[in-house]
């Protein structure tokens, strides 16, 4: 497994959607590998604490995300 963007396209992205939560770059997927990651999309929703709450592999709708962030309030 291995990232195939670059840090530029990224950026672009970032520019073209921007988002206001922090971003940060894995390369050598680091924490993608303890975060449980097998493949893309992958969606990790952390508790108030910070712990992993849920990982969601594949597609996520806004209902999924809806769902899961309202159990955890």
């Amino acid at each position: 497994m291995f990232v195939q963007d670059t840090e530029a396209r990224a950026r672009e992205f970032l520019r073209a959607y921007p988002v206001t939560f922090p971003v940060g770059h894995d390369w050598d997927l680091v924490w993608a590998r303890a975060l449980g990651f097998l493949g893309m999309p992958y969606t990790v929703v952390l508790s108030p604490r910070g712990t992993i709450a849920r990982r969601l592999h594949g597609p996520v709708t806004r209902d999924d995300l809806i769902t899961t962030v309202a159990a955890l309030l």
